[in-house]
């Protein structure tokens, strides 16, 4: 049977030459705990595999790294987390509707560009629909909203205005009950139609009477 690295043990691996030695798995056991520490700290070399595991201070630097064009030291782990693993797909949106909408996701919870064509504003101009949904609307929601999207908007475009709207999210239970009855009236079986079938029997009877006289 296979084993995964972190049950084997290095008595497991000796070579057949000197696996009967006794002194030698005494030797092999002996260091079982601290090859099993370097087996657990390989997991620490991956980085960019496991983004939902990282902490705060490993965060900083790649955040760095990756040119994270926002970034406050208030943030949640859960949003400096999205911030850095999204780093490069924003760079490679930058300055179109989807950065933005993407970067205020990150952050406050969900945000909508609209160009000025769909509210009748002047050309090149826009503003931006925020959904807050667990820091409310506050000064510094407020104050992330614009950051988020100087940083991520191309230079042309002017920002008219920036609209917060605070959703809230819950359960609903929904249940159906039915009530079905039925009523069945069972009568005396009565035949509507008879029919009789049986073997038809033909006689013929023959008699017959003949006189012979017989003269001198």
């Amino acid at each position: 049977m296979s084993k995964r690295l972190p049950d084997i043990t290095f008595a497991d691996i000796l070579p057949a030459s000197i696996s009967g030695d006794e002194s030698i798995r005494a030797a092999a056991s002996a260091i079982d705990d601290d090859l099993k520490q370097i087996n657990q700290a390989i997991d620490s070399l991956y980085i960019y595999s496991r983004w939902d595991e990282l902490e705060e201070p490993l965060l900083t630097h790649l955040a760095w790294q990756f040119k994270v064009d926002f970034w406050d030291d208030s943030l949640t782990l859960e949003k400096k987390r999205a911030l850095v693993r999204n780093s490069v797909a924003r760079h490679r949106q930058k300055g179109t509707p989807a950065a933005i909408e993407g970067a205020i996701a990150d952050v406050l919870g969900g945000g909508t560009v609209e160009e000025w064509w769909t509210y009748d504003g002047q050309p090149y101009h826009f503003r931006v629909r925020v959904e807050v949904t667990d820091q409310g609307v506050t000064d510094q929601a407020y104050a992330w909203a614009d950051q988020l999207i100087e940083a991520y908007k191309n230079v042309r475009s002017k920002l008219d205005a920036v609209i917060t709207y605070l959703t809230g999210q819950g359960t609903i239970h929904m249940a159906m009950a039915g009530q079905y009855a039925e009523t069945v009236s069972v009568f005396p079986w009565q035949p509507e139609s008879l029919e009789e079938s049986g073997p038809v029997y033909f006689g013929l009877g023959t008699q017959m009477i003949e006189t012979t006289c017989i003269y001198p």
